[in-house]
């Protein structure tokens, strides 16, 4: 069974963790960049109390960085923090769409997973019927198998006729780099690709010069995010530094007063 990388958000509740979000992501990172992400501790990535259920992962981030808020906050008890953590997920269908279906080509009647793993056609158009993959059976259009039970997609795009699974965010098809993403994106014009935070895309590192911690692979996009480069030429950013994480070669650093920049 194929495994698909998500990124998980949770708190600590009685000593126990309770999932808040849920969404696959990185899917065309290199198979030692997963290895890396999933075989690090949890980071905290916000203080619990300005967390928000109904906001997506990255309007989240959005609000914590314009609230003002201890400097400190990563080493707070871990009872007043929301954790992240990146886990691999089976998957019945393709590591394109997450999805528990197959969906049937309308002109050579065939079943594929989603436009990447497509048949043979010219053009795959969808007609609405689909194919659950854990028991089989061809049904219409619907969340969950009329047979089994299985849940087989959380919502669908009528463009790019892409599935997600459950627990994934709200998405929106761009039309200008034609793909779906979560609702808060927008897109550069020089990069050719979406960010999905929508406040730094004027002022962004634009991906040729962008920045990303060699600990928990995040780009650094905004003035507010502090980061390091440390003996090994790698990058850390602020928050894996206060949790000791160590890069992709084995090496950490220690917080240094004054080590700390934004971008230039």
């Amino acid at each position: 069974m194929k495994q698909v990388l998500h990124k998980i958000w949770y708190q600590i509740c009685d000593n126990q963790e309770l999932l808040l979000k849920q969404v696959p992501t990185a899917l065309n990172l290199p198979q030692n960049e997963i290895n890396h992400l999933i075989s690090q501790p949890a980071r905290p990535i916000m203080i619990k109390t300005i967390f928000n259920q109904q906001l997506s992962m990255h309007e989240n981030l959005m609000r914590f960085r314009s609230t003002p808020h201890n400097l400190n906050w990563p080493t707070l008890n871990p009872s007043q923090l929301i954790f992240e953590k990146y886990q691999l997920i089976p998957v019945l269908a393709c590591p394109h769409r997450v999805s528990n279906c197959l969906v049937q080509c309308q002109e050579c009647q065939q079943f594929a997973p989603c436009p990447e793993c497509a048949c043979n056609c010219s053009a795959l158009v969808f007609n609405n019927v689909i194919k659950c993959l854990k028991c089989e059976e061809i049904q219409g259009l619907n969340k969950t198998c009329t047979k089994c039970s299985q849940p087989l997609f959380d919502s669908s795009c009528d463009f790019c006729g892409c599935w997600f699974a459950l627990n994934n965010e709200p998405q929106v098809h761009c039309q200008k780099c034609m793909k779906c993403h979560s609702i808060s994106h927008k897109f550069c014009t020089k990069c050719k690709s979406c960010f999905q935070e929508k406040e730094f895309v004027e002022t962004h590192r634009h991906v040729e010069t962008a920045v990303r911690c060699d600990c928990c692979k995040n780009v650094v996009v905004s003035d507010s995010m502090k980061f390091a480069k440390i003996e090994c030429g790698c990058h850390i950013c602020f928050i894996c530094a206060c949790m000791h994480r160590k890069c992709t070669h084995g090496n950490g650093l220690e917080i240094v007063e004054g080590a700390w920049g934004g971008l230039k």
